[in-house]
């Protein structure tokens, strides 16, 4: 196709998502994105405003109606998609609230202790327990995993 190229971006393979910008797209492709919203909003208006005005009718018909008639009857249609999602609603409610019951709230693990999680560091209990008091701390870690911390602004990287 000549003069429609699409910009790819030199992505590997297994990127994911894909990811389309304004920058992958023709202009038409955006323009037509734009046009079908809006014919698809000015749907939803129209549609939204029909139901409106025949509910409007069913109402002031039904305050206009004089005592014994049947009124019920046309606001039945409306009165029954009410119901109809209240127990919907209800529903999923209880629904949603056994999953989320059933699913449980586990316990706490028990926290790992001070000589346990230093030796996890790479550090001895006391060092580890310096470094928990500091309110600034630089901290780096070498290829092997260990942490060293230092106060401030230093270079935790040089030792001391």
């Amino acid at each position: 196709m000549k003069g429609a190229e699409i910009k790819a971006t030199h992505r590997s393979e297994t990127a994911w998502p894909p990811l389309i910008t304004d920058a992958e797209q023709p202009r038409w492709m955006r323009w037509r994105d734009r046009i079908l919203t809006i014919v698809m909003w000015l749907l939803f208006l129209g549609m939204l405003i029909r139901q409106s005005v025949a509910f409007w009718r069913r109402v002031t018909a039904f305050l206009a109606a004089e005592a014994g008639t049947t009124w019920e009857f046309r606001l039945l249609p409306f009165l029954g998609v009410a119901a109809v999602m209240i127990v919907w609603l209800s529903l999923w409610a209880v629904l949603t609230y056994l999953r989320v019951h059933r699913a449980g709230h586990p316990p706490q693990p028990t926290p790992l202790g001070i000589e346990d999680e230093a030796e996890c560091r790479g550090m001895t209990a006391a060092d580890l327990a310096t470094a928990r008091g500091l309110k600034i701390a630089a901290v780096a870690i070498d290829a092997a995993g260990r942490y060293r911390v230092a106060p401030g602004g230093e270079d935790p990287a040089q030792p001391s």
